[in-house]
């Protein structure tokens, strides 16, 4: 709308006399102010009132934290990620393998980069190692909020936001759905879950995806698969200077206790375009690169672990168990005998 030239003022306003103004003005600004004030007194209602749409990853996080509970004292492995690693690396033989105990703390990717790091921290103890597979879409768009992650918060870990600079927290008040606040107020009752793929009825002690077996595919899951497209990470998802600080300042947190963080590849179904297509060959070809420049160890080439679609269970990240068997195998290969030598250590020793 164009103001009116000669005194900045707008034309649909000059009916209003100058108290009217000053009066509408005021109004307006109370009217924001309530408004806002009823977002926030929603929003504030929903910390700590549990959904059954967080209820899975509550109860797998719950066994991992038991883990590694179970192990306090004890140097050892841990794997943190999306769901890729919770369906792709056995941790049995990872322990078998350098002789450390393992805890699988993979979850969700869909709880987004800076909560899958900060969760992570009450996992690891002083000269824990961490390897994370992290997924692609973790490197990019590194300040992004979505509905699994405000959910789960608001829901199941309400001191998290408490913890947030108050502009993050600020961020998950204009980010969040009606929709979401109003299954929050209706207050569904929060059965365990037993059904389904995911929740803790599938996942073993030490964190690991089970039920996973390519018989064990329903033909839901068999359409899920078939269903899956590939990714333009490249053009759409590129890395973000944010991520790279995020995962930096990670890594310094983990050096000030004496662990050691060490980043790979995720297992990926493999697709040709990400090989011909110059965006998409960029992307995958260069992220090793950006992560060393950052001063981050990062093992591997992403292709190495881009497999095809008879591994895979239900998505393009995660493996069935025959798949996780072989991608474990490989992973050990990859790392060698000596898994300290990532981290400047000596004394973690693989076994045949």
């Amino acid at each position: 709308m164009a103001a009116d030239g000669a005194n900045g003022r707008f034309p649909v306003f000059q009916f209003l006399t100058g108290g009217e103004k000053v009066r509408f003005w005021a109004g307006l600004a109370m009217a924001m102010a309530g408004l806002s004030l009823g977002w926030y007194v929603l929003f504030a209602g929903q910390l700590g009132r549990q959904t059954p749409s967080s209820r899975w990853v509550a109860e797998v996080r719950a066994i991992k934290l038991a883990r590694a509970e179970s192990l306090a004292g004890q140097r050892k492995l841990v794997l943190v990620s999306g769901s890729n690693a919770l369906f792709g690396l056995d941790s049995g033989r990872l322990e078998r393998a350098w002789g450390l105990p393992v805890v699988n703390g993979a979850v969700n990717a869909g709880l987004l980069l800076p909560y899958v790091l900060e969760s992570s921290k009450a996992l690891i103890g002083p000269g824990d190692v961490v390897l994370m597979p992290l997924e692609y879409p973790m490197f990019g768009n590194a300040e992004a909020l979505n509905s699994i992650v405000i959910d789960y918060v608001l829901a199941r870990d309400p001191a998290y936001w408490s913890g947030l600079p108050w502009r993050e927290r600020l961020r998950f008040l204009a980010d969040v759905e009606p929709l979401r606040l109003w299954k929050g107020w209706r207050n569904p009752p929060d059965r365990s879950v037993g059904q389904g793929v995911y929740g803790g009825h599938h996942v073993d002690v030490r964190g690991d995806q089970t039920h996973s077996a390519a018989a064990d595919r329903t033909d839901q899951e068999r359409a899920e698969l078939a269903a899956t497209r590939p990714w333009r990470y490249g053009r759409d998802n590129p890395p973000d200077p944010t991520a790279w600080r995020r995962l930096v300042a990670y890594r310094n947190w983990l050096q000030q206790r004496g662990a050691c963080l060490i980043l790979l590849p995720p297992t990926l179904l493999f697709d040709v375009s990400y090989r011909t297509d110059p965006v998409e060959h960029r992307f995958y070809a260069s992220l090793p690169v950006q992560a060393r420049a950052q001063g981050l160890v990062y093992v591997g080439n992403p292709y190495d672990f881009m497999y095809p679609r008879d591994w895979y269970f239900n998505t393009d990240y995660h493996l069935t168990a025959e798949g996780r068997a072989r991608h474990t195998g490989r992973v050990i290969s990859l790392l060698g005998p000596d898994l300290g030598r990532w981290c400047g250590w000596q004394g973690t020793t693989a076994r045949p």
